[in-house]
């Protein structure tokens, strides 16, 4: 505010040093024009003259309108900058409804003045770091879903160790979002736009994470225990650390997904795509991988005990170290598959392709598991 009075004054005395020389050019006009265009007759002298009011009338009509804009212009800021002062009041109390009303103000100052969304984005930025009340409260949501469109978006968010909890963001556009540590317990991310979001150390149990695009995201070391990623898009993601025990991956995306030591128990990743994907020592325990597509997949020393890889795809993948044991491989294709050193104690290898695979030092293995198996041509490392 002291800045706009500042700048008012200064605008004052220049209007007033502008207004006096205008005045004094526009009386020397009218005395040496006539003389200056070289007129003798009375008349053409009156005609010059009256050139020169008009001239003058029309140069007063204008100044007179700019002066105006100007006025207006400032006014606008001041109620403006009135309006910002008052909503950051507003924001900082212990009420709710007033919080609620403060953001929505704030919305209105960044749709009337566009110098002002980068504050609008900061002050609500800053509100949803330093809040304790969840996201499930009016104010949080309204604030989350202000700064994720315009006119108040200007950049992407950055709420480390926000609580969100409980928030509703179907649809939300968190592209490149930095989320570390944050709590997002249960809230809904249902066909988010996550691309490339920063959720190391994220709290996510039981959030909805439905069609939720996640490529390239970062999700080290997050609690996804229980959350729902059906249909969900996490390419290229990285999720070594990660706890997904009992989280439904039911027709996900992981390929080229980073899921080192990745824990997976009861996970249920039903027809999901993991070609190529990482999970060595990652530990899928009582797993449901039906159908799933793990080609090429690198799962050295993972633990797939009682794993349910019934028809599952596991043509070339690395199965070095791997522990099998009681694991269901009805149907499934292990095609050029490297056991090397695996565990298949009491494995079901009923109707399972073993064409080229090696089971070099394997154990567990017994002739009748693999004479159970509908293809064994080329394997190595075991005689049927």
């Amino acid at each position: 505010m002291r800045q706009l009075l500042q700048w008012a004054e200064q605008t004052r005395a220049m209007s007033t040093i502008g207004f006096v020389l205008l005045t004094l050019g526009y009386g020397w006009a009218l005395w040496r024009v006539p003389d200056l265009m070289h007129l003798a007759d009375p008349k053409d002298r009156h005609n010059a003259r009256m050139l020169v009011v008009s001239i003058g009338s029309g140069l007063f009509v204008a100044l007179t309108l700019l002066y105006t804009a100007r006025s207006y212009q400032l006014a606008h800021r001041g109620q403006v900058t009135d309006r910002f002062a008052k909503a950051l009041e507003a924001l900082a109390t212990d009420h709710s409804d007033q919080r609620l009303g403060a953001v929505y103000a704030l919305q209105h100052v960044a749709r009337d003045s566009r110098p002002h969304r980068a504050e609008v984005f900061d002050v609500l930025e800053a509100f949803l770091r330093r809040n304790t009340f969840g996201g499930a409260s009016p104010d949080v949501q309204a604030a989350l879903k202000a700064i994720l469109r315009p006119p108040t978006w200007t950049r992407p968010v950055n709420l480390p160790g926000a609580d969100l909890h409980g928030a509703n963001l179907h649809r939300a556009n968190l592209t490149d979002a930095s989320l570390p540590c944050a709590d997002l317990a249960k809230v809904s991310l249902t066909w988010a736009n996550l691309t490339r979001v920063g959720l190391a150390g994220a709290n996510l149990p039981g959030a909805d994470l439905t069609g939720a695009n996640l490529h390239r995201a970062n999700l080290t070391g997050a609690n996804l225990t229980g959350a729902n990623l059906i249909r969900a898009d996490l390419t290229w993601a990285d999720l070594t650390d990660a706890d997904l025990t009992w989280t439904d991956l039911i027709g996900a995306s992981l390929r080229r997904a980073t899921l080192t030591r990745v824990v997976l128990a009861q996970a249920d990743l039903n027809r999901a795509e993991l070609p190529g994907a990482s999970l060595a020592e990652a530990t899928l325990t009582e797993a449901t991988l039906i159908r799933t597509d793990l080609t090429w997949a690198d799962l050295t020393d993972a633990d797939l005990t009682d794993a349910d890889l019934t028809r599952a795809d596991l043509t070339d993948a690395d199965l070095t170290g791997a522990n099998l044991t009681r694991a269901d491989l009805t149907d499934a294709d292990l095609t050029g598959a490297n056991l090397t050193r695996a565990n298949l104690t009491d494995a079901d290898l009923t109707r399972a392709d073993l064409t080229d695979a090696d089971l070099t030092g394997a154990r567990g293995v017994t002739s009748e598991q693999l004479r159970e198996a509908a293809k064994t041509a080329g394997l190595t490392g075991f005689t049927v």
